[in-house]
């Protein structure tokens, strides 16, 4: 079990040649990166040795490098912090790109530092565990009961229940709109099933006749599928370029898969067909089995 420190995530101007810009940044105590899975692409971690007294050092992620040393290695480079004292610190390691505020939200220029060179009260435990991690809640909350019983643990959540958290509000629409989309669905195979439904009553003596001069069922059940069948293909070819045409009002909404997911669409495209095949083949089947002498007689 790895059980580091991170602070809550703040903003603090440096000194750049543009002036005084503010960036995000977050205090962190030695294995925070490992635990949290945010690779170090460059450079090293912060360790035991960064402390108090020693040159200070910042992390830096990939926005900020960007911005602040383009076309440079950042490694080696200082940065003046308008903290305590305006120290340079020197950057040691670049960590990849990682959203904070929310998982929908643009990555901007970040620094760490480490936390015995910025002593914060406001710290958040990282702990990082092998199986459930929701069975690790209560020791946890127990061992630092042991070494303080007044300290106050105001809540512990897993990353997946924080993350899922910062997307109430997408599974949210997601499920307004899956059920909104269910009820089209079933609204339309009523429709459809209605549909064929008085066609085959209006065709009944042509069926009769038909099967009377030789058509078998297998036949007449195709040509009753055929006749339903075309005009959904037609209808989902108009709503398909619509949905397409549409895709950027809805991108907003959109997480983790793109506007014109091609998987989405051939599954949407799909469930309708099959939806229509089956409204189609139930009038098809009663359709099939019309006695062709019963037919004829049909007014």
């Amino acid at each position: 079990m790895v059980v580091p420190l991170g602070g809550w995530r703040g903003g603090n101007d440096i000194k750049t040649a543009e002036g005084e810009v503010q960036v995000d940044f977050n205090i962190v105590s030695p294995k925070y990166f490992e635990t949290i899975g945010m690779p170090v692409l460059r450079g090293r971690a912060f360790t035991g040795h960064d402390r108090a007294g020693s040159p200070p050092v910042i992390m830096i992620n990939e926005p900020f490098a960007r911005r602040f040393f383009p076309n440079q290695d950042p490694i080696g480079k200082t940065v003046q912090l308008t903290s305590e004292g305006n120290p340079r610190a020197e950057v040691i390691g670049i960590v990849r790109d990682r959203p904070f505020r929310n998982v929908r939200a643009r990555v901007e220029p970040c620094y760490y530092v480490p936390l015995s060179q910025q002593y914060s009260p406001y710290m958040a435990l990282e702990v990082r565990t092998v199986g459930d991690p929701a069975t690790f809640a209560a020791p946890v909350r127990q061992t630092i009961l042991d070494l303080d019983k007044d300290f106050p643990v105001e809540e512990m959540l897993t990353l997946r229940s924080h993350r899922e958290a910062g997307l109430a509000q997408e599974r949210l629409i997601a499920t307004m709109l899956t059920g909104f989309a269910a009820l089209a669905v079933i609204l339309a195979v009523i429709g459809i099933y209605g549909v064929i439904s008085l066609l085959v009553a209006r065709r009944t003596r042509e069926i009769g006749l038909r099967m009377a001069l030789g058509a078998n069922q297998e036949a007449v059940v195709r040509m009753v599928l055929g006749r339903g069948l075309v005009p959904v293909f037609a209808g989902l070819a108009i709503g398909l370029c619509a949905a397409l045409s549409l895709t950027r009002f809805i991108s907003s909404l959109l997480f983790g898969v793109a506007p014109t997911d091609p998987l989405t669409f051939a599954a949407i495209s799909m469930l309708v067909i099959a939806a229509a095949a089956v409204a189609c083949f139930l009038p098809a089947k009663r359709a099939s089995r019309i006695d062709p002498m019963d037919a004829l007689r049909h007014e």
